[in-house]
Order: structure tokens, then sequence, then C-alpha cells
């Protein structure tokens, strides 16, 4: 199993910088960075590590094309290619639905038209292709982008939902996995069955990248209490379909959510919830989670955030295990 460190733009670049030299140093495989779309920019974000590391590779993880134009993307994707000595993935997704609401101002329309669109773009204009386009992205006419022999990134999805996951299948290089176990397998399993529909069985790249909490002692656990109110207030009613007393909770933290009480949502978040959607224990325990992941046919484990009370404890515990891999 490969390891691989997970940071978003909401941490500052400075500690993020400091990580991932850390990850670098200690063998992890590349460093995925989540766009939080109220804080820092990812691709400027991610330079700055593909600058000052040697042995890692970047990925966003994910970024939206609700957020920025497609032509955008591609130009930023194909310059850190450019730039990073281990190469660039471009992690591609919706985004969580609170934010984009309020960023666009409604719910995302059309998502699955809106992801085989952008990939059919990205792959057009990473082949120097002169494109035509309107449609749901905008508007692109006779458009070049100069790619200067650069290799084109890979693309993976972050995606949830059956009919995204299985275009995920059927276009993505990979996909980046999240939430609660049960669901990685079903999602996992859905993706595999629409790349052998379409002929691309072993073809696609998995990755899961959970909540995770190192644990010196289990008070640590509150670490872990917000992240998994913001997974759960950001998931569909479905994700809990047939639990009415967990549905009931997950709606009283999603209401806390959305009135900015933190605090109150994390108070919220029951053990239940906590061993659902959070990796919490002591290093061996966690290594055992991620040799079950590995054995369902996970290839790759993201480390954090949050990664503990220490981070640099924590991402220096994996280095045996991540140079192993």
């Amino acid at each position: 199993m490969k390891i691989s460190l997970g940071l978003t733009t909401s941490l500052s670049i400075k500690k993020g910088l400091k990580y991932a030299t850390l990850a670098d140093r200690a063998g992890f495989n590349r460093v995925f960075v989540w766009e939080d779309i109220s804080s820092r920019e990812v691709f400027t974000y991610l330079s700055i590590i593909a600058l000052n590391t040697s042995k890692l590779g970047v990925a966003t993880g994910i970024t939206s094309p609700y957020v920025r134009h497609i032509a955008v993307i591609a130009s930023n994707a194909l310059a850190l290619q450019h730039i990073s000595s281990k190469g660039f993935t471009l992690g591609l997704g919706v985004g969580r639905i609170p934010e984009l609401k309020s960023f666009l101002g409604e719910e995302p329309k059309k998502p699955v038209s809106v992801m085989s669109d952008a990939v059919m773009l990205l792959r057009r204009m990473f082949r120097g292709e002169v494109v035509d386009y309107e449609g749901l992205l905008g508007r692109l006419h006779k458009w070049r982008l100069i790619t200067r022999g650069v290799e084109a990134p890979k693309i993976y999805f972050g995606v949830r939902g059956e009919r995204l996951l299985r275009l995920a299948g059927q276009v993505a290089d990979g996909v980046i996995f999240t939430g609660s176990k049960d669901y990685l397998k079903k999602a996992l399993r859905l993706v595999e069955e629409s790349a052998t529909n379409s002929r691309r069985a072993g073809e696609v790249d998995s990755v899961v990248w959970e909540c995770f909490v190192l644990l010196e002692d289990r008070k640590d656990l509150e670490l872990g209490r917000l992240v998994v109110a913001r997974i759960v207030s950001s998931l569909p009613e479905r994700e809990f379909e047939g639990d009415e007393e967990l549905l009931f909770k997950v709606s009283e933290i999603r209401e806390e959510f959305a009135r900015g009480r933190y605090e109150q949502a994390k108070r919220l978040v029951s053990e239940e919830l906590m061993r659902r959607f959070c990796l919490a224990g002591s290093l061996e325990e966690i290594l055992e989670e991620v040799a079950k992941l590995e054995k369902l046919g996970f290839e790759e484990f993201v480390v954090g955030p949050l990664f503990g009370r220490d981070p640099v404890k924590t991402i220096s515990a994996f280095e045996a295990f991540s140079k192993d891999g």
C-alpha cells in the first residue's frame, strides 16, 4: 500500500510546506491538497510544495470545474506537471455542496455532465488540440493550449453518488474515495464494475482518504469530531437511510454547522459516527485498518488531516511503512 500525505488549503502554506518536506524525506508517495475555496488557492499552494520537494508527487484532491474555468485548470495542471519532480495528478470533483452553494448562489447543476465535459476538454487541451466548445462549462473558440511537450497529467475523480462513480470507472485515471467504511467498499466495487464494463479493468487507480487521528490517549478523539461533523454535514441523506436515529443526529449536526456553530456541531458527533467516518487509534491499530483496505483493493492511503496531537510525530511514524510500501 502506498502512503501519501493529505493537506487542505485551510492550513497555512508554511505549515503545509513543513509537513510536505517531512513526508518527502519519509518516503511518502505524494501529497494531495484539498482546495478549501474560502481559503488559499490550491495551484499556488502546490507549486510551492513542488519547488521545495524532490521525491514527492503532487495532486489536487480536489479542485472543481464549478470554481474556475476549465482552460485555467488545464493551464495550471500543465504548469505543475512541468515543475514537479515526480509529476502532478489532477484530482477533479464537484466539491462540497454547502461551500459551492455559497460560492455559486445555488446548488451545482448537472454534475455528471459537467464532469464528463471537463474530462473530455482537459484531455483534448492536454493533447494540444484546437478546441471549440459551448456548453455547461462556458465557451471556447478555437482555443489551443501550448503544451510544449509536457506529458499529460493523470485525471482522478473525487466524487460520490452512483452515477458519478460509474462515470469515474469509465473515464478517470483514478478515484479518490472518501466516506464511511461501509460506503468505501460499495463505491470501490461500483467503480471496478464500471471500469470492467468499459474494458478498462485494472486501469483505474484507487486512493482512500479518510478522516485520520493518531491517538496518544482517548482524549485525542476530540480532535476528529469537528472533521467528522464537517463530513457528515455535507453528505446526502441517502448515506444514512435505514437508521432514523442516526439520520436525526446528522440533521442536527448539519443545522448547527449551517449556522456556524461548530462547537455545538462537534459535541453532537457520537462514538458511532466517529467509528464510521474516522480512522482513529494507535499506529498499530491504524496499520491494521490500512491492511484491511489494501485487501479490499485500495492501492494508496492518504494520511491526514487531522494527524493527531503532533503532526510531525505522526508523519515520522509512517516513515518505515511508507518506504516498505
